[in-house]
């Protein structure tokens, strides 16, 4: 059996049309998992944000005047002097 150069045309065609439609398959493929990996990233970096935030209300809350005396006051046992003794040193 011979192939003319007509049906060596047809089929190296429809073989570019078949490696063609699987490029554009596995491309599709990858950039779908791409697009779900940048969600999931994104998803990430909002709840990594909201912590974010959280953190930095508590460190505000922290740093009050109130919050840093009750803690000299329970964990150090500080208080203020019940009277001021002044000491002059000729």
């Amino acid at each position: 059996m011979t192939f003319d150069r007509e049906t060596f045309f047809v089929c190296l065609l429809a073989l570019v049309a078949l490696l063609s439609a699987l490029s554009v398959a596995v491309a599709r493929h990858y950039g779908r998992t791409e697009f779900i990996e940048s969600q999931r990233l994104q998803y990430e970096r909002d709840e990594l944000r909201v912590e974010w935030e959280k953190l930095q209300l508590e460190r505000g809350a922290f740093q009050t005047h109130g919050h840093v005396e009750m803690l000299a006051r329970e964990r150090l046992g500080m208080e203020y002097p019940k009277r001021v003794v002044t000491v002059a040193v000729p």
